[in-house]
């Protein structure tokens, strides 16, 4: 007979979740430079926005922030995980910019480019 708590095992390896647990101060540091990482790309972009006098492209910032905001989970909460190494992180977000720039430059400052 098979016992329930191998079932429970099988599950939680079959949809991903780590068979051991991660210690609470790592989690919770992780969880901190997270934030820290993601406010200070808000304040910096807002700064250099300001500065550059670019009042228009201010609600702009939300879309930069979750990139960013997703992207510091993956490198401060999965440090050595193949999505977190500085290839794949730089990588994608010159990749990303290259494509914005592209449609911005072709498709013009209107809803299907954003």
């Amino acid at each position: 007979m098979i016992k329930t708590n191998a079932i429970i095992n099988e599950f939680k390896l079959y949809i991903g979740l780590p068979s051991v647990a991660s210690p609470l101060k790592d989690i919770s540091l992780a969880a901190l430079t997270s934030l820290l990482s993601t406010l200070c790309v808000i304040y910096f972009s807002q700064l250099f926005l300001s500065y550059m006098n670019i009042a228009e492209h201010v609600s702009y910032n939300t879309y930069v922030v979750v990139s960013i905001a997703a992207t510091s989970v993956l490198v401060f909460a999965v440090p050595h995980g193949a999505l977190s190494q500085p290839w794949q992180v730089i990588g994608g977000h010159m990749f990303s910019a290259f494509i914005g720039v592209l449609c911005w430059k072709y498709l013009g400052n209107n809803l299907v480019a954003r």
